[in-house]
């Protein structure tokens, strides 16, 4: 009994859904029964049409601008920050290390001074670039966790250095903040890098892979377009036997010319973009490892004549010197064969060619520290003369810096392209809707009010 009813009231659904289709089919129907509702029913069409000419264009350029976005306010920069951190925080331990080796030469304490000096102000530094990743936490935990990391190593690592610097003696105190530094800090300031890169590189591959995606989108809606423009054209011609609409005819030329500007700046956007990323931004991070890797190498250098009385130290020393030396050739060879813009291919060789000196150089002192002449070793080491070895890594150093600002110029100048050509294509949107809209109305306006009379 209760599946009959059941039946039943099931039937009657359908029936009342059927008399509810057909009774709308009906009033359409009667709506559209003479030409000028036929009329306005194209001119509402073409209104709606306009409406969502401006929604589909604000879409595809904000998918164009979150990329924009990506690259130039929420990776970049964390990542720029995160490196240069390193760089300062690097330079900052080298140059204690110094001051502690040049202890052990006579005749030196005006070179103590400036170290000590040149420490405060990359720790400055460091603290000033730790602020701006700070600032710029756009990811979550990835960032937060390194970020504090940093800030509790370098607390403890300062506090370390102060009592060092108050016994003045090398010793307990020094090897805690150089175990802090390299096992610590640094790696944290590599891990923050890494937690934006994984982002940037993660985003702009998905940005690459589904650009047919959303091209095919407004491809597919400019086709609907042209086949509301042609049929309605058609229908006009057979009913005012008039070959031009002027309104239909505008409408039809904005479609055509804002489809093609569209096209044109969305082509000049992703090249824009492809320049940013994978010509400047590479060039860019790879250099800034290549400084922040080349300073880590430098104080390594230091520390292993530092530790002159402890061999084992010294051997474990000079293999991490081996590996990170490697590392940073990858990185010069890297951007030797990523050459782009004028005047990087004279600072790229230049960079190696005084990267290959300064190795040389480190074999000369560790030369000299095998023949038992510590003092001509750390001379040659902290040495600031043409063919000495701190001459030689800031020239290096410098060479980095050139490619360094002819890369952040070109990085700068793509990205405001890039984003000047999505609010062209935002704001054609817009005017191609306001047109569109105001053609279509208009154009149909005179032939609907003929049938008044």
């Amino acid at each position: 009994m209760h599946n009959v009813v059941s039946t039943s009231a099931s039937q009657t659904n359908l029936a009342t859904e059927s008399k509810l289709k057909l009774l709308s089919v009906k009033w359409v129907a009667s709506k559209l029964n003479n030409t000028p509702q036929k009329l306005k029913f194209i001119q509402i069409i073409g209104v709606f049409i306009a409406f969502m000419m401006f929604v589909v264009i604000g879409l595809y350029a904000a998918h164009l601008k979150n990329i924009q976005q990506v690259i130039s306010h929420d990776t970049v920069p964390s990542i720029i920050a995160a490196e240069k951190l390193r760089y300062q925080l690097a330079n900052a331990h080298a140059e204690l290390v110094n001051i502690f080796l040049l202890k052990q030469v006579d005749g030196k304490s005006d070179l103590q001074k400036k170290s000590w000096i040149a420490y405060k102000e990359s720790i400055r530094k460091a603290q000033s670039s730790y602020l701006d990743a700070a600032q710029n936490i756009t990811y979550g935990e990835a960032e937060r966790k390194p970020i504090y990391d940093v800030m509790t190593g370098l607390n403890e690592y300062e506090r370390l250095v102060g009592s060092a610097n108050a016994s003045g003696k090398f010793g307990v105190e020094i090897k805690e903040a150089d175990k802090i530094m390299q096992e610590i800090i640094l790696p944290a300031a590599i891990a923050l890098d890494q937690a934006n890169y994984n982002v940037l590189d993660l985003q702009y591959k998905h940005f690459v892979n589904t650009k047919f995606i959303y091209m095919s989108g407004f491809v597919l809606f400019f086709i609907f377009v042209s086949a509301y423009l042609y049929f309605s054209q058609k229908y006009l011609f057979t009913k005012t036997k008039r070959k031009f609409n002027l309104g239909m005819l505008c409408a039809s030329g904005v479609t055509i010319f804002g489809f093609i500007a569209v096209l044109i700046l969305t082509h000049n956007t992703n090249k824009a973009l492809d320049v940013s990323k994978n010509d400047a931004f590479d060039s860019v991070h790879l250099m800034w490892k290549a400084k922040a890797t080349g300073s880590e190498i430098n104080f390594i250098e230091s520390l292993y004549l530092l530790e002159y009385e402890d061999k084992n130290k010294q051997n474990f020393l000079l293999n991490e010197f081996t590996k990170k030396s490697q590392t940073e050739m990858k990185y010069l060879l890297d951007e030797n064969n990523n050459i782009t813009f004028k005047g990087e291919d004279l600072q790229a060789k230049n960079a190696l060619k005084y990267f290959q000196s300064y190795m040389k150089i480190d074999q000369k002192i560790r030369l000299y520290e095998s023949s038992n002449r510590h003092a001509d070793a750390i001379n040659l080491c902290l040495g600031t003369k043409e063919g000495e070895s701190n001459y030689v890594f800031d020239q290096f150093d410098l060479a980095l810096d050139n490619i360094l600002n002819i890369n952040n110029t070109e990085f700068s100048s793509n990205t405001k392209k890039a984003l000047n050509n999505i609010y062209m294509i935002d704001f054609l949107g817009l005017l191609m809707a306001i047109v569109f809209s105001l053609s279509v109305f208009l154009g149909l306006k005179p032939r609907i009010e003929e049938y008044k009379y």
